[in-house]
């Protein structure tokens, strides 16, 4: 059955999701027409060989373009988290609510079919953004050859990766493979907290919405100040022992990335679990539908 919901939900939520991506698509392709000329040496030659307001046009577009492309992406980045939200309180708690409570499915399963398909629509949107970024910068520089500077790249992580590895004991390969997993996970773990902070916010008849707000960002500030008080902890815990040597010196830069990095990880999952069964809990005992 939740397959069944996983799939209404994504037929309820692909429309404005590929539109976003969309967006994406057409202001990459204004931005790469602005900036190869520049990129190319070609706007010297506007200002030379065009006439005064052919050139003016062609500045105007240029930085008109970019601002666009500015613009959509955090367009989008806000935009997909704000469109989530607003889908989940109406299709849970307005009008069309009666119609996905009637459903002979669990609360569980109903709440899993929206953070599941919310968090690979994230995916999906963060992917395209990062392939916006890299088509713009592949697109608009011609003279590049991209096969070459990955090959360098490649080089100076390996490289860069032997010393941190020889002189204090890290490993850029774990840490990037941590840093892809965490970002896998972290679109589904922020639905979750999404979700939860507007199923709190239906406590309160009067102000659903505002509470929804609040809640939110009260989380967020009160999550990131948790980060930070362990991440302080770890860190006076790790460099208060005495480090007379360079190998005990390593061992506690070590202890301290991998510390700061399980907490903070600890950290939203504990929030996302919280926020999670506080939806549950009010779609299942407090429900008050508009």
């Amino acid at each position: 059955m939740l397959g069944k919901l996983m799939k209404h939900e994504w037929k309820s939520t692909y429309k404005v999701s590929c539109m976003m991506i969309a967006v994406l698509a057409a202001t990459t392709i204004l931005g790469v027409l602005a900036i190869r000329p520049i990129a190319g040496g070609a706007l010297e030659r506007y200002m030379r060989e065009s006439a005064g307001l052919l050139s003016v046009v062609s500045i105007a577009f240029m930085v008109l373009s970019m601002l666009l492309y500015v613009i959509a992406m955090v367009a989008v980045s806000i935009g997909s988290n704000v469109y989530f939200g607003i889908h989940f309180y109406k299709s849970m708690y307005s009008g069309e609510g009666y119609l996905t409570h009637t459903l002979p499915v669990g609360k569980h399963q109903l709440l899993c079919s929206k953070i599941l398909v919310g968090g690979l629509w994230m995916i999906l949107i963060i992917i395209a953004m990062l392939a916006s970024v890299l088509s713009l910068v592949v697109f608009s520089i011609p003279d590049i050859n991209f096969a070459d500077l990955l090959e360098t790249i490649g080089h100076l992580f390996t490289e860069f990766d032997r010393i941190l590895k020889q002189e204090l004991g890290l490993s850029l390969t774990f840490y990037g493979v941590v840093v892809l997993v965490s970002y896998l996970v972290m679109p589904f773990l922020s639905m979750a907290i999404l979700f939860g902070a507007i199923s709190l916010g239906q406590l309160f008849h009067k102000a659903r919405i505002l509470m929804a707000f609040v809640f939110y960002f009260g989380i967020v500030i009160v999550e990131s100040i948790v980060k930070s008080l362990f991440s302080s902890a770890v860190n006076m815990r790790t460099f208060s022992s005495a480090m007379d040597t360079v190998a005990e010196a390593s061992h506690a830069i070590q202890t301290t990335f991998n510390m700061q990095m399980i907490s903070n990880f600890v950290v939203d999952i504990v929030v996302a679990v919280l926020l999670y069964l506080a939806s549950w809990y009010v779609i299942s005992r407090k429900l008050n539908l508009e």
